[in-house]
Formats: C-alpha cells, sequence, structure tokens
C-alpha cells in the first residue's frame, strides 16, 4: 500500500476485497488520506489473456447523491 501512495496513482484495483473484514487502514489510507480509488471484485481474465499492455481505462460509477461508494462498470479500451 505505502509503494501505491508513493507512486501517486489515482485507482487501485484488486480481483477481491482489498482488507479483512474489521480492518479499514486500506481504505481509510488510499481513499480519505490520499485519494487513491479502489475498485474491488475486477474479473482480469479478459485483460490477462490478451497481452496488451496500453489501454485507455474508463470507470462508469452511477450517480448516487451524497453516497460515499457506487457500482461501477470498469472498461479497458484498446
Amino acid at each position: 500500500m505505502d509503494w501505491l501512495i508513493r507512486k501517486k496513482i489515482v485507482l487501485a484495483g484488486s480481483d477481491s476485497f482489498l482488507e479483512p473484514p474489521g480492518k479499514w487502514d486500506v481504505h481509510s489510507e488510499m481513499l480519505m488520506k490520499n485519494g487513491i480509488y479502489n475498485i474491488e471484485y475486477m474479473n482480469f481474465e479478459s485483460i490477462v489473456a490478451d497481452p496488451v499492455y496500453i489501454f485507455l481505462f474508463m470507470v462508469t460509477p452511477l450517480k448516487l447523491k451524497g453516497a460515499t461508494g457506487s457500482p461501477v462498470r470498469p472498461i479497458a479500451v484498446r
């Protein structure tokens, strides 16, 4: 996590939940303290199967007034 923060990334994606239940260090350090968004439970199978390393990555969240999170549709375009 510290390495990602030092790299000044904007978004981190994972194929699982970012931390164990009851422990919120990753969310508070990355999002609340450093402005790094988190996308959990991503499916990387199609990206890994096609070895393309340069692509446009888009995220389409729902516009929910007053919410702190949203389901998103991550899209990678070659």
